[in-house]
């Protein structure tokens, strides 16, 4: 997916991307609690915090306000809807940030990182950024999400990283773990297709497979396949998402 096509379904989805995004809302507030105690260690000295991919402001409204917090993002529309008054919003690109070397102690994202193209370059470009002793707090989906829509082998799916990958990535430029922990959350709809119109919601964008082009028939099958597959007692169908939580140091 081009830079371009990215920037356009973040954009069309951010006037409501507060109430499509639940999934993206907890995963957020849950990060910010597992870092909560590394920042407090920082606090005495305000210190300077990055979120990547800041959307509208999940990150910011969970962290302590005596931060100093920049929140930056590829669409602008996502910053345009970030209300919140503790922060310094900038329409950036994460991977070719506009900061000086050593300018942050903090780097956070929240279900944005998984966009990057190359993590070994990208994560080479935080640990350049971060002080001495600086931190890199982030979650993201990774592979084994969305299963049960991918099974059908109707549509494709974004690729999403792997943890060992990342893992090696964060080792390789320097980076050391303070904390890393993972989980699968559920999300519920009451049909395949309502789950795949919630990832257009968010702006994260499926494609047809092989350019086929998808009837009505095709959705009834894929709908039938979903229910009797992974359907509950209620006729309704759960997607998951496997969730990792990164906290390393400089």
């Amino acid at each position: 997916m081009t830079k371009k096509k990215l920037k356009l379904n973040f954009e069309h989805s951010a006037q409501n991307y507060e109430k499509d995004a639940p999934i993206q809302r907890l995963a957020a507030s849950k990060l910010c609690k597992i870092a909560a105690p590394f920042i407090q260690e920082k606090l005495s000295m305000t210190p300077r915090v990055l979120d990547l991919g800041s959307g509208t402001g999940f990150i910011a409204s969970n962290l302590d306000k005596n931060l100093e917090i920049f929140e930056s993002d590829l669409a602008f529309e996502m910053l345009q809807q970030n209300r919140l008054q503790n922060s310094t919003k900038i329409q950036a690109d994460f991977e070719n940030l506009p900061f000086k070397n050593n300018s942050f102690d903090i780097l956070i994202s929240s279900f944005s990182l998984q966009w990057l193209s190359d993590f070994d370059k990208n994560f080479a470009q935080f640990f350049a950024l971060l002080k001495p002793k600086g931190i890199l707090i982030f979650c993201l989906p990774t592979d084994g999400s969305l299963s049960e829509l991918k099974s059908a082998n109707v549509f494709n799916f974004n690729p999403l990283p792997k943890i060992a990958d990342l893992k090696t990535s964060l080792k390789k430029v320097g980076f050391s773990k303070i904390s890393f922990e993972t989980e699968v959350i559920k999300q519920s709809f009451e049909n395949g297709v309502e789950a795949l119109k919630s990832l257009k919601k968010i702006g994260a964008n499926y494609s047809e497979k092989n350019g086929k082009i998808i009837t009505k028939s095709i959705l009834a099958q894929f709908n039938n396949f979903c229910l009797k597959n992974f359907g509950t007692r209620t006729r309704k169908i759960e997607t998951s998402w496997a969730v990792s939580y990164f906290i390393f140091s400089k």
